[in-house]
Order: structure tokens, then sequence, then C-alpha cells
């Protein structure tokens, strides 16, 4: 990884880099935060590239001792400002989760491309808390600590035993001084955290100093190279828009394009030239429409690589959870034929195993805002009340399951997959039943034919609900829980190949995403009555009906805005099989998705999902590749001679005698 300085230039006045951690003064390279002598009046003297669920994200970068960079970085502080308000499950989010969360994150990361990262060490003990002088580019301690220094309080016994809350069964977090005890004083990180005698709030340490806070709460923190580019800049980049660089308030952190030391690469496009440059616009439109379905190839893999580690899908991913990093070239190969996509924020998604069985449910943790790039018929959970009739109880080796009978007394909508929990109570107490549901399931009197998922259940406890066999039950509550897994990631991957080739410029992503999941149900339509793949369906439908080819045609996007489809510089066959690849990534959509809904994924294995789609792309690139690398001087020539030919059999004209 790395070599970003191709495409960050060097700091401009008025910003340096500090070194965060104290234990590195020796080493031969330190790992920095980029900060600004003077604060932006709106972000300050830290560059913050962006904030997710747990973490806030700064622009860093790697110093030697003579404080020249070597590369840049991305610094990852753990941050509990945007979880404290959400809860999740029986205990809700907790520091145990939080932090155990995290550091499976990097393992991820690591395994799944461990040139993106740097193995530190921080991203699995909690460090001092680090303040910056901004004036001497340098981390300075939280004041009034011993030479041990502050540190975050884990110690679940003697928070307790001082009236706060466990560091491990809540969200609140306190620093301490290990030598004084229990005595404190403990500095609370946050204002609305349960507080005695013995605590003080960390703003009023920090208002001691003259230093800025930069990770003051001693938060877990992860590095990786820094990706110039996310996904959308890269898609608008391969079009030939300019990219001016990193935006810091009102200041840019130029790239090398725009650097005066790099008069070669002034006033061109990002990367330079395109490498058919000199072949016209024609050529420029197919490298653009390669460089785009490279790109979400790229996409894909990436997303498949960090879940098949995790095993638990993003249920947040938008083209924000992506970036796109540059290596190096040599003067030969453009800048943008190295791209490479990297997942960089892996949701805010957390794993629930449902109790006494082998099934885990996901969710988002985070707040569920509305997004074009997520699933709208993925509806949430809710609750409500209705009666059960226990059918039978059946024991097996995996363990005990229930038939009956469920009426709720509101109309349920459900979709496959989803889950179902009834609370009903016995002797022993109120026993959880969970199901998977089916639409078929659902009787015509609003009734649901149920059979749960076997549980480990105590052997009385089984007796006394087979007892209770053919006995209503009233007021039983119940729970609809959406099963979301990696198809959910699979829909949002395909709204992003829709975003990078189907978006015609000034154009909307609603209209385009609209206007291809038409096409995709018409599509599944006429395979009832056809035997042909997609892509011959495809083409079928935009013979039929020319408002296809000015809707979804790569006339619109990669030329002058023809749409007779004899004239298209991209062949047809090729765009069918794009169209068709973008519809199969839908869920549900029809007969030619992949799965047929959001929760269809191979438990244990659910990474699985995207390998179909990855064997679309990349057969894809190959034949994309075929048209860049041809002859374009003959194939130029043959396309004019084919064009006069189809227009002049039109019009009726005679073709030239041959000479």
């Amino acid at each position: 990884m790395g070599c970003t300085n191709q495409v960050l230039g060097p700091l401009p006045k008025g910003y340096g880099a500090a070194p965060i951690l104290c234990e590195q003064s020796g080493c031969p390279l330190r790992v920095a935060v980029v900060v600004r002598s003077e604060a932006d009046p709106s972000t300050g003297h830290f560059v913050i590239l962006r904030d997710t669920f747990d973490a806030r994200v700064y622009l860093g970068a790697l110093v030697d001792q003579a404080g020249a960079i070597h590369d840049y970085i991305e610094i990852h502080v753990q941050s509990l400002e945007s979880v404290r308000a959400q809860t999740f499950g029986p205990g809700g989010l907790t520091n145990a989760v939080l932090d155990q969360r995290w550091q499976e994150q990097s393992a991820a990361w690591s395994a799944a491309d461990p040139s993106s990262i740097i193995i530190s060490g921080c991203e699995k003990r909690h460090g001092r808390p680090i303040l910056i002088d901004i004036a001497k580019l340098q981390p300075v301690d939280l004041p009034g600590s011993d030479a041990e220094g502050w540190q975050l309080c884990q110690d679940d016994a003697l928070l307790e035993s001082a009236g706060l809350p466990a560091f491990s069964k809540s969200i609140d977090r306190y620093l301490h001084q290990p030598k004084l005890g229990k005595e404190g004083p403990f500095v609370s990180l946050h204002a609305d955290s349960p507080s005695s005698k013995s605590t003080v709030l960390l703003e009023e340490l920090v208002g001691q100093s003259d230093a800025t806070p930069f990770n003051a709460g001693a938060g877990l923190m992860r590095f990786r190279y820094y990706q110039p580019l996310s996904l959308e800049e890269f898609f608008d980049a391969a079009r030939g828009k300019e990219w001016s660089g990193l935006q810091h308030g009102r200041a840019t952190l130029q790239w090398h394009g725009t650097d005066a030391d790099h008069e070669d690469a002034a006033g061109q496009p990002m990367g330079g030239q395109p490498l058919l440059a000199r072949q016209g616009k024609s050529a420029q439109a197919i490298e653009s429409h390669f460089l785009a379905i490279c790109a979400i190839a790229s996409s894909i893999a990436t997303v498949r690589d960090v879940v098949r580690q995790t095993q638990r899908p993003i249920l947040s991913l938008t083209p924000a959870n992506l970036r796109v990093s540059l290596g190096p070239t040599g003067p030969a190969m453009p800048l943008l034929w190295s791209a490479k996509a990297s997942l960089v924020d892996q949701g805010d998604s957390v794993g629930a195993r449902i109790e006494g069985t082998d099934t885990t449910y996901f969710a988002r943790a985070g707040t569920s805002a509305a997004s074009i790039y997520q699933p709208a018929d993925v509806h949430a959970a809710f609750t409500g009340r209705g009666s059960f009739r226990i059918r039978q109880v059946i024991a097996e080796k995996r363990g005990t399951l229930v038939e009956g009978t469920f009426t709720p007394r509101e109309k349920m909508d459900a979709s496959a997959n989803d889950l179902l929990r009834i609370r009903v109570g016995v002797a022993a107490g109120r026993i959880d039943l969970y199901t998977r549901l089916d639409p078929q399931m659902a009787m015509a009197s609003g009734e649901w034919r149920l059979r749960s998922l076997p549980q480990s259940l105590a052997p009385a406890t089984a007796a006394q609900l087979q007892a209770a066999e053919g006995v209503p039950m009233g007021n039983v509550d119940f729970e609809l829980i959406p099963f979301q897994s990696s198809p959910c990631d699979l829909y949002s991957l395909g709204v992003i190949a829709a975003r990078g080739l189907l978006v015609k410029p000034g154009g909307s992503l609603a209209v385009a995403l609209d206007e291809v999941m038409s096409l995709g149900r018409q599509a599944g339509l006429d395979a009832t009555s056809s035997h042909a793949s997609l892509p011959e369906r495809i083409g079928a439908i935009f013979a039929k009906d020319g408002r296809w080819a000015t809707a979804l045609g790569p006339a619109a996007f990669f030329s002058d805005g023809a749409t007779d489809m004899r004239r298209w510089l991209i062949p047809p066959t090729l765009w069918w099989e794009t169209l068709a690849a973008v519809i199969r990534m839908l869920p549900g959509l029809g007969p030619d998705s992949l799965y047929a809904d959001y929760g269809a994924a191979p438990p244990g294995a659910i990474h699985r999902v995207f390998n179909q789609s990855l064997v679309d792309w990349n057969a894809l690139i190959a034949k994309a590749r075929g048209l860049l690398l041809g002859d374009w001087q003959l194939d130029r020539e043959m396309h004019d001679v084919i064009g006069w030919f189809a227009e002049s059999t039109a019009s009726g004209k005679t073709a030239p005698a041959a000479r």
C-alpha cells in the first residue's frame, strides 16, 4: 500500500504533522496527526476525514525524525458520542461489546487486506489520554497526573466500589490513576454519566491545559493507509472530472496535479491523460466505462473479503463506506488504472445469537436513516399481541421445537426468513419461541402456521409445553424481527453500480434506479414465455421500445447522446450483460435476482452471496478490456463504415461502387 504522496502532495503552508505517541519518540518512523497551526473556524486544528458509528477518523501521516512525510494514513479514534443513545439486544451496547467489535474489525481488515492496515497494538489496548501541543507539534499528558499517568479504568470491581458503573457492563467510561485506588479521583468522559463525590469531568481537566484534546478519552485506535478518493469521486474522475484535493474548511490539501512543483501534471485531469487520449472521445468513453466496471468489481471484492472474516453484514453500505487507493505507476501507465477500492467503514450492524439456538440475527445498532442504498422493503422490527395454540411439541437431536398456530391482533406482513419471537408462559416462567417466517405459512383467516427453531430446553420446561398442547393462549407478546444478512449489502452494491454506470451527468440516481428496476421486472415477466437468457431478453425489450435506449442506453452517458443502437460505441451485447449484472444484484426483484430475499445467506458463509456477482463483473472486465486493447485505428474506420451502411440502408441510398 502507500505512495499516496503521488496523489496528495506536500502539506501546504500552515500545516504540520504532530506525533501522537510518546513511546515512539526514538523510532525512525512515527505516527503523526496532521494539524493546522491556526484552527479553522468550522473544523478546528485537525483534518477530520469522517465520523463512523464508533469512531472519528483523522488525516495522519508517517513521519521520520526530520519531520518529512513518507505516507499519509487514517487515524481511527474510538468515540462513543454517537452510540451512547443507542441500544441493542437485552443488554444493550457495552464497553466490552464495543471494544471486542473494534478488535474484530481490525483483525478482519488485517486478514482481508494486510497491506491496508498498520498493526500497532493500539487497536487492542487502551493507551494514555492524548493531547497535542499544536505550536510544538508534540503530544502532552492530561494535567494532574503522576508519572504513571491517567489511564482508562477497566477494573469493574474498583469502579463499583467507588459507586460507579462497571466498565464491561455499561457504556460509561472513567479515567483514573491506579495508585490512588477507589478514593480517586475518577475522570468522567461524559457529562451524563453517573457521578459521585470522587468524580470530575474530563472537560475540567482539559481546560487546565493549553494543548488541544486529540484522544483525551484513551479510546482504542487503529491506523490505515489513506485512500485519497471516495468511490463517487473516482467515478467522476474516470469520466474526466477534475479532483482539486482534500477540503479542510476553507483550505485545500491539493493533489500533485495542481502543485506548482509538478508542472507536467498541472491542468490535466485527475491521474493525467487517459490511456486512449489520442484516440478521440469515443475511445475515452469506453475507457471510462472500463474503469467504472473495474471499480465496481473491486468494491464487491473488498466487501466480500471483509464479510468473509467477520461473518457479519454491513447493512448500512453506501459509497461513503468505500474509498479508492491509487498505487505507484510508471510514466506509461495512467494513475487511475492503478485504482483499488477498499471498505473503510464496516458499518454499525451487530449480531445477536438467539438463546438456546444456533441462529444469529443482525440489526443496525445506529440510527436507521432512510437511504437510497438500502432496500426500502426491509421493514423495522415491531411488537404486538396475539393468541397462540400449541399443536405439538417435538424432541429432536438439535433440541425441542414447537408446532402451533398464531393469530396476531393486527395484520402482519412478513418477508421470507423474517424472525418471529413469541413469548409464552408456563409454570417454569416465560419462554421465548423463535420461528423463521415464510409468507406461505399465512392462512386465509389471518392465522400463521408455525414451526419453531430447535432450542435447548430443560426437560421440565419441555414437559410443561407439551401439557399445554391444544390449550388456547391469549395475550401472548410477539416481536417480528426482519432477518437481514449479506443480500442487503449485495443490493447496496447494485445501487452503487447504478450510480457508477447509469446516472447521466446532472441526472438523478433515484431515476436511474427506478428505470433499472422497471427493466428487471419487465425482463422477469418475459422469462415466463421465453427460454432466452437475461441479457437476450433485455436486448429484445430495447428492440421493441426505443424509450429504453433513451433511459438506460450507454449513448447518453458516454458519447454525444445518440440513442440509435447501431451507433453505440459500446457493443449492445456488452451493455445488455452490464445491465443484467446490475439487475441480478437486486434481491427479490424477479426470477433473475440471485437471491429471493434479504435474509437468504448461507449460515456460516454469508460472504458467498457476493461470489456470483464478482464472477459476472470480472467477465465484463475481460470483455471490455478487449475493446480497449484492439486496433483502434482499424476499429474506428470499421465503425464509420458500418454506421454509414446502416444509415444508407435505412434511407434507401446505394452504396458506392468498389474501386
